[in-house]
């Protein structure tokens, strides 16, 4: 049975974690991605991209792994505040971003 090329496969932001790894005088931030299926499966070989706000400005991209979670992690931090992470495009071939299907498209942490 072959796929209609018509068919799409739709996909969204399903969880965004974050966390903080210490080290090296400071604080990283970790942000792991869901990306699923409008039928709530996880995929793979998505091509995430972000942006780090808050204490931390840059944008950034990984790719989803065989869970469907890509991780990113941000430069060392030093300060105390806020770090946001905010989903700003997902790419695979084969399929359809829709960001309005997302359960959240930013999360962030304080580092005390």
């Amino acid at each position: 049975m072959t796929q209609d090329p018509a068919v799409v496969m739709l996909m969204s932001v399903g969880d965004i974690t974050m966390d903080m790894t210490a080290g090296n005088g400071g604080v990283t931030v970790n942000s792991a991605v869901l990306i699923r299926s409008a039928a709530g499966e996880p995929v793979a070989g998505v091509v995430v991209s972000g942006r780090w706000g808050g204490l931390v400005k840059s944008a950034d991209t990984a790719t989803t792994d065989a869970t469907g979670h890509a991780l990113f992690s941000s430069r060392n931090v030093r300060k105390h505040g806020q770090v946001t992470f905010t989903v700003t495009g997902a790419s695979k071939s084969g399929a359809v971003y829709n960001a309005s299907l997302n359960v959240e498209s930013s999360d962030s942490v304080v580092i005390p």
